[in-house]
């Protein structure tokens, strides 16, 4: 069981949902706020620690709630990594690559074959490969959000950031910087499209008014079906060879 850090509270080791056993992985962080993120199959959970113990039962509850919902109306096939590594292969970006085990200490990336160092463990592994991916492929699409932009609506953005999140599939700062999902390289071209537009539109309009939406029209005419097809069926970053 995890323990949390207030007397007397405990939470569930595992959750089932639509068939699957998620992970329940708990932490208190010095934040007002509290949020639940999925990674694969271990649901993250950041309690506030200004929460009494029983607020931190009930926004758990909450919580849970709102993410099994939100799993219950997607299509996600959810695997583990575990499941990857005895595969011994993935699909990323339209490639497929393998993994192989070696008595090296490190980690790297050749061709298409990823060399793991057999000592580490699973999650260690994850986040090593997960590195590589994005040295690998944030360049690229730093370059394609830019081409976008110029060939596009043209706005003054401060740079873009490629990232792993759980929580979003774009961002736009105050300081108009574009993060993407690295994630979205395993999905469409026409979805990762949709997302660009998406956050450039916020550069000029920093919420989701009718003139927001407009502005995302302009070069996304379909973007409802699109934003739809996303939440249906989110990419992972890791994608299981069927």
């Amino acid at each position: 069981m995890f323990f949390s850090k207030k007397e007397g509270l405990i939470f569930p080791e595992s959750i089932e949902i639509r068939g699957i056993e998620y992970l329940v992985d708990v932490t208190f962080h010095k934040k007002r706020s509290s949020s639940v993120s999925i990674k694969t199959t271990t649901l993250h959970f950041r309690l506030s620690s200004y929460l009494s113990s029983k607020q931190a039962k009930d926004h758990f509850g909450s919580l849970l709630n709102s993410i099994s919902k939100k799993i219950e109306k997607t299509n996600i096939v959810a695997f583990s990594f575990k499941e990857i590594v005895q595969d011994g292969q993935f699909e990323f970006a339209g490639n497929v690559f393998k993994i192989y085990f070696h008595e090296k200490r490190i980690t790297k990336l050749v061709g298409d074959t990823f060399y793991v160092d057999k000592s580490l463990s699973l999650e260690q592994m994850e986040k090593k490969i997960e590195k590589l991916i994005l040295k690998h492929y944030s360049s690229n699409l730093i370059n394609y959000v830019q081409f976008v932009n110029d060939q596009t609506y043209r706005y003054p953005i401060s740079g873009v950031v490629i990232k792993n999140v759980s929580s979003k599939w774009g961002h736009c700062t105050s300081r108009n910087e574009i993060l993407i999902n690295i994630k979205l390289l395993n999905t469409s071209k026409e979805i990762l499209d949709y997302v660009i537009f998406h956050e450039l539109s916020h550069v000029k309009f920093k919420n989701h008014s009718a003139s927001f939406w407009g502005e995302v029209s302009r070069f996304c005419p379909n973007y409802k079906e699109l934003r739809s097809l996303l939440k249906k069926d989110p990419p992972s970053l890791f994608k299981k060879i069927e």
